[in-house]
């Protein structure tokens, strides 16, 4: 999502699972079968609407310059001849071949199996490796680094691949009555949690989005005028009259106290313009610079976010529920300077998600759930990469890995780019590449206006291959 924090936000399909075996597809239906969405009310000018969107929704599939020389008959031409899926490459001369990965205990091995074989199982491995050595997590990280209205135990992420709360769910959801079982989650708290996640969901994108939508207001268990008014109060600040009209639903629904629903309203601040022009121009004078989407700079950002609670007491109040101290502080400056709050959304339906199975239980689920649904992403990464140098030649062994690897990377980043990058049409049926070097141009098109990079899962890999003497 943000620069602080790689998250998932890429559109999850169906996990079809029979005999323990998952494939992911996208989601689709006809354009004639989707109903017309309700016209949705305009948004007041105080708010930035933008402040809603997490970089996924910002790097959606869009025209970008084509930095690439190949022509689209001629990949499809090479795709036609095709690599085989898993076919081993030859060792020639100058070329280290993928060392074979040993079988994967369990469901994870399983599930790995049954979608890749021979070296571009072994090439996965490499890569997965890589990736996580990139992250800025490790084997023990629980949660994403950035605070949210939802309380300073509620955070987006959980799990080395930093994937939402919504998505673990989802994927344990697919599993079969024997994985359950095998891994001891029952679907019955799987679908209460979800149940919970989405009415609290549908209350957030009402009061802090001011979405008005008909789901959306059936899911929150409320009418059109009742959003009205909630979305009233909710801007108004008018915190008792929001409790007092709405806060018995709210609690109901969403199975927290009615006193929370003042609480998630909070979230408002973090969007009006006013608030965010005024801690820009602060910083730049606190600084004598203009803050940077990709600030690292912690000390500074501390200071002006401060500095803002101080002359607000509706942003003091947000900064108490990230807890105060510097965490709290950094997480204030990157909501009010970045201008993407979509983390909030995902930490309400954790806490959602939590309160209705209790703490103790819901960490142990997400415990359990994080390898399950981060290999799952992790495999369709490869697989997009997989897709994407299907046609090129110069490419093999565990030079062919490493791109692999790095290509993965960037659809764990940014996926709607991603595509764009290196499919016509974001289509992976239609790869734009057909030389290692048309996949450099690839990967250089993707990086074009952002801080991200994939150096640090190139250095990974490198670290990884001479460890284990596979590069000289």
């Amino acid at each position: 999502m943000s620069s602080m924090i790689v998250i998932a936000c890429a559109s999850l399909g169906a996990i079809v699972l029979g005999a323990g075996l998952g494939v992911m597809l996208e989601p689709w239906a006809p354009a004639w079968d989707v109903p017309a969405a309700e016209p949705e009310p305009e948004q007041e000018p105080e708010f930035d609407v933008r402040a809603d969107l997490d970089d996924e929704a910002w790097d959606a599939p869009r025209d970008l310059p084509n930095a690439l020389v190949a022509a689209e008959l001629e990949a499809e031409r090479y795709v036609a001849v095709g690599n085989a899926p898993g076919r081993r490459a030859a060792a020639a001369d100058g070329v280290a071949p993928v060392p074979e990965a040993p079988r994967e205990e369990g469901l994870l091995g399983t599930i790995t199996d049954a979608r890749l074989g021979g070296e571009d199982r072994d090439a996965f491995y490499l890569a997965v490796d890589a990736n996580r050595r990139a992250e800025s997590g490790t084997a023990g990280a629980r949660f994403s680094s950035l605070r949210t209205t939802a309380g300073v135990d509620h955070r987006a992420s959980y799990g080395v691949a930093q994937l939402t709360i919504r998505d673990h769910l989802f994927h344990l959801s697919r599993l079969t009555d024997a994985q359950l079982a095998e891994i001891g989650i029952g679907r019955l708290e799987i679908g209460l949690m979800q149940r919970r996640g989405e009415a609290l969901g549908a209350w957030y994108e009402i009061v802090v989005e001011r979405r008005a939508a008909s789901d959306t207001a059936s899911r929150a268990g409320l009418d059109a005028a009742q959003v009205r008014d909630a979305q009233t109060l909710a801007a108004s600040g008018d915190r008792r009259a929001l409790i007092a009209r709405h806060g018995r639903r709210f609690a109901g629904s969403t199975g927290l106290p009615a006193e929370a629903l003042a609480e998630l309203a909070d979230t408002l601040v973090l969007r009006r313009r006013e608030v965010r022009d005024a801690f820009l121009r602060r910083y730049e004078r606190d600084h004598g610079i203009g803050f940077d989407r990709a600030s690292r700079e912690g000390a500074r950002m501390t200071t002006t976010a401060r500095a803002i609670a101080r002359e607000r007491p509706d942003v003091q109040r947000v900064l108490e529920r990230f807890g105060g101290g510097d965490a709290g502080a950094v997480s204030l400056a990157h909501y009010l300077g970045v201008g993407d709050v979509a983390e909030n959304y995902y930490g309400w339906y954790a806490r959602a998600a939590a309160e209705s199975v209790g703490r103790v239980r819901y960490a142990r689920v997400l415990e359990i759930a994080d390898p399950i649904s981060s290999r799952l992403r992790e495999l369709s990464n490869f697989e997009h990469a997989l897709a994407a140098v299907i046609g090129v030649r110069d490419l093999a062994g565990i030079e062919r890995a490493r791109m692999l690897a790095r290509i993965g990377r960037c659809f764990h980043g940014a996926p709607g780019r991603a595509r764009d990058a290196f499919f016509f049409d974001g289509d992976p049926r239609r790869p734009r590449a057909t030389s290692a070097a048309e996949l450099e141009a690839g990967i250089q098109e993707y990086r074009l206006g952002r801080q991200w990079s994939d150096e640090r899962v190139q250095r990974a890999f490198d670290e990884l291959a001479a460890e284990r003497g596979l590069l000289p």
